[in-house]
Parts: C-alpha cells; sequence; structure tokens
C-alpha cells in the first residue's frame, strides 16, 4: 500500500509538472500571439474589407487569414477575458500588420478609411465611354455604391433625375428637354471617394465643366454664342474636339464650322458619321455619306445635328466661344496629322489630291 501511494504521489507529482509546463508554454503562446505584432512592417493600403451587419468575431477568420493578428483563437480568448465594445462600421479599413490586439482593437474602433478612386477620362470621350472607365476604377472595391446600370440612365435620361442647385441651374438653362448629357460632362483626371452615390459622381462630372467655364469666364446665362443657344455652341465645340488636331488650330476650325451653319450650308465633319456607330475607328462608306435619314450625317445633311458627339475639352469650348476669324472654308488632315486649309474648293480637292 506503501508503495503504491509513494507511486501515485509520484505520478501525480508528474502530471503537475506537465501541468505546470503546459500552462506555462501556453501562456507564453497567449502572450506572443496577443500582445505581439504579426510583423513590424506596416502595409499602408486598406486590407481589411467590413460588410453589413459584420461583428468581430464573425472576422476574426479573415483577421487571420490576411496575417493581421497571429490567431484567431488567441484573439477569442482575449475577447473572453477583456470585454471589449468594437463597432465595426461598413467599410474599408487601413489596418497595418505591425499591431498587437489591443492595438488592432483600437484601430477598428476608429472607423474605415474613405478610400478614393481615380479616373481619367480623355478629352472628346462620348458618354458611353464614361462607363467602362468608371467601372475599372471601381473594380477593386465592392463596397463602392456605384451602380453603372443606373449611371447609364442617369445620363442617357436625366430627365427623370431630380438635379439641384448649381448643376440643377446649368442644366435647366442649357440642355434642351429630352436631350441626354452628352456635351454636358467634363472630361478630367478625378479623385472619387468609393462612397459616393451615382448620382453624385454625374453632378461632379457636370459641376467641373461650369467651373472650368467660369474659370474661363465663359457665363452659360448670357453667352449664347454665335449660333442662337449655349447648347448649340457646345455641339459645334464636341464637333471641333474631334475635327481638331492641335488646339492652337481649334479657333480656326470653329469659325469655319460656324460659318457654314450661318451660310445655311453642310457641316461636312466626318466625325458626327462616326458618332451613331459609337466608334471612332469606323470606316465610312460611300453608302453612309449618301445616308440622308442619318440625322448625324452633316455631309448630307444641312444644318447642325442634334447633339454634341462628345464631350469636348475646354480649349474646344473656348474655340467655339472665340472663334478666330479666317478666310479659309476647307481643311483636310494628312497621315500625319498636319492640317492643310483651303479657300476655295478647287484648293481643297488639290490638298486632297497631295496629302491624302
Amino acid at each position: 500500500m506503501r508503495k503504491f501511494l509513494k507511486i501515485s504521489a509520484i505520478i501525480l507529482a508528474i502530471l503537475l509538472v506537465i501541468s505546470g509546463i503546459a500552462a506555462f508554454v501556453g501562456y507564453k503562446w497567449y502572450e506572443n500571439a496577443v500582445y505581439t505584432a504579426p510583423t513590424n512592417e506596416p502595409e499602408p493600403r486598406a486590407t481589411v474589407l467590413i460588410k453589413d451587419g459584420d461583428s468581430l468575431l464573425d472576422i476574426t477568420p479573415e483577421l487571420e487569414k490576411s496575417g493581421h493578428i497571429k490567431s484567431e483563437l488567441a484573439l477569442k480568448v482575449y475577447l473572453r477575458f477583456n470585454p471589449t465594445t468594437v463597432k465595426l462600421v461598413k467599410g474599408r479599413y487601413r489596418i497595418p500588420h505591425n499591431l498587437n490586439i489591443p492595438d488592432l482593437l483600437k484601430k477598428l474602433n476608429e472607423g474605415p478609411v474613405i478610400e478614393t478612386v481615380t479616373m481619367r477620362f480623355r478629352e472628346g470621350t462620348r458618354m458611353d465611354e464614361f462607363g467602362p472607365v468608371i467601372v475599372k476604377a471601381f473594380s477593386d472595391f465592392p463596397e463602392a455604391r456605384l451602380n453603372i446600370e443606373e449611371f447609364t440612365d442617369i445620363t442617357n435620361n436625366p430627365d427623370k433625375y431630380t438635379f439641384t442647385g448649381t448643376t440643377g441651374e446649368y442644366l435647366k438653362a442649357v440642355k434642351p428637354a429630352g436631350k441626354s448629357l452628352e456635351g454636358l460632362m467634363f472630361p478630367d483626371t478625378y479623385n472619387i471617394g468609393v462612397d459616393a452615390p451615382t448620382q453624385a459622381i454625374v453632378e461632379l462630372l457636370i459641376a467641373t465643366q461650369i467651373q472650368k467655364l467660369t474659370a474661363a469666364g465663359i457665363d452659360y446665362k448670357t453667352n449664347k454664342g454665335q449660333l442662337g443657344s449655349f447648347y448649340n455652341s457646345l455641339i459645334i465645340a464636341s464637333i471641333v474636339e474631334r475635327e481638331s488636331t492641335k488646339a492652337s488650330e481649334s479657333p480656326l476650325v470653329a469659325d469655319i464650322f460656324i460659318r457654314r451653319i450661318k451660310g445655311g450650308d453642310m457641316l461636312g465633319a466626318d466625325a458626327t458619321l462616326l458618332y451613331p456607330p459609337r466608334n471612332w475607328s469606323y470606316k465610312i462608306t460611300a453608302k453612309d455619306l449618301r445616308d440622308t435619314s442619318n440625322v448625324y450625317n452633316s455631309r448630307a445633311r444641312v444644318g447642325l445635328i442634334p447633339t454634341p458627339i462628345c464631350n469636348p475639352s475646354l480649349s474646344s469650348i473656348k474655340a467655339t466661344f472665340a472663334p478666330e476669324a479666317n478666310k479659309y472654308y476647307y481643311f483636310l488632315h494628312s497621315a500625319d496629322g498636319t492640317t492643310y486649309f483651303a479657300r476655295t474648293f478647287a484648293e481643297h480637292s488639290a490638298n486632297a489630291r497631295k496629302y491624302l
């Protein structure tokens, strides 16, 4: 019996030692997992995405997977003994990897960052070309409020929507009823928050055109241009944008187009024929040139086309409101982009034989 008790005591002692070692090892593991950062190197980019209704426990697996914590279990144990209120808000959080768990929880309580996307629209961009650029810019942000179908509907059918403030005043003064926003959105580089509503993005594109016009001294309320309305001038500006290879020549080209309209002649601009197919590289055929049913065929129909064919740059708009008087009536571009002006059709024909 005494021998049995002695053996039992030894076994108990061994178990206590093992338990002590296990407890020590477990504590050291816990201490390391909780109070030591996963890395010393911070990451500047936001890498934690919080969805609607997410709780802290919902995102712990993702935090371990992304390397923001060393152990999901350690975080759960920490929360068990250290009740912490973390108010998670939907959005993208900028959480560096060099934080321990207490610091990470404090960072989460600071809320999400307002991420921005950068979008660059080329001068002379058509309205339908805005969409693909926007979709690409927002592709990394599934939490964005942008709805590209809504964007397309707003730009094509703006009369269905309510625009307020300066933007509303501008559209009311400039855009004829039933027209789209073609020609009224400014092509530029934009930095837009991913939380921006779709209509706010559209309004920013319009507001930027207003700002550029104001800075250039072009008052849309009083300056109707030489063709009776501000909208008509935007139509010409859009054609000038697609027909001019150099901004310095735009005032000459604008004057030619304005004189053709005032003289009751055809505009004769190939760029207008490229608008219906929505393809700037479209090869115009002889049949296209003869098609009088095409309201954008300025080579077969007299007068202005119904709408702008693109969203023009400020230089093209300024050229249209301040055209440079000249004696030319025709012009063409050679393969290298050089513009050759002519006063008579005979001169123009000679230029075509020589340079085309």
